[in-house]
């Protein structure tokens, strides 16, 4: 969310054929926006409690075909901060992603996975994985979607089951309805010691929407 510097290729090559290649670059001179729970800004009587990444770099490249009904596109993308600011026990976050999508008529699939070191100086590295795929037809679209996460740093990690579908009302109106079940194992503290938690949820949703 902090503000940055942009380039997009243009599309080079052709769909049906070679496929194409867009390239993306970014620059960050500072990270350091609040989030929900989490400031990087704040300080406490030893100092600075979070860390402020500076010159975060990153780099995509998405490749795209096209084989008669079928489209596939394939991106990856990595990211490294210049220098960090802050807290002992901090470096410079860094992180890397690799997806894949397929379309083929009114079907669609894709799957992406990506791993952060998290910004910490240990063995904290973080890993999620997700997967989904998809039926459209008209104004509707059903989907199944899984995710699955792992965090080293605080020994957590959990995964989500979602359905959904959702159906476009008029030019702009967005209507969806679905059902998620999900389970995390967290660590919490007993007289005999650390043990892992497992919290299951099922959640029943219904979401409305206006589409631009």
């Amino acid at each position: 969310h902090d503000p940055k510097l942009v380039f997009r290729s243009i599309a080079l090559g052709q769909a049906s054929s070679v496929g194409t290649v867009r390239a993306a670059l970014s620059f960050t001179p500072e990270v350091s926006q609040c989030g929900i729970d989490y400031c990087p800004r704040m300080t406490g009587p030893a100092g600075q409690s979070g860390a402020i990444n500076r010159d975060v770099t990153e780099i995509s490249i998405t490749y795209s075909v096209r084989r008669g009904e079928h489209e596939w596109s394939m991106s990856t993308s990595a990211s490294q901060a210049g220098r960090v600011e802050g807290a002992v026990g901090f470096v410079p976050v860094s992180g890397q992603d690799v997806g894949l999508s397929w379309r083929w008529n009114d079907w669609r699939a894709g799957g992406r996975w990506r791993r952060s070191n998290n910004g910490v100086d240990s063995d904290g590295d973080l890993e999620a994985w997700s997967a989904s795929v998809g039926l459209e037809q008209g104004a509707w679209l059903t989907a199944m979607e899984f995710a699955a996460f792992n965090d080293d740093f605080i020994h957590a990690d959990g995964r989500t089951w979602q359905a959904a579908t959702s159906r476009l009302v008029g030019d702009n109106g967005l209507v969806a309805f679905g059902i998620q079940s999900a389970v995390t194992h967290e660590p919490v503290i007993e007289p005999a010691g650390r043990v892992q938690q497992a919290t299951r949820t099922l959640t029943g949703f219904v979401e409305l929407g206006w589409r631009f």
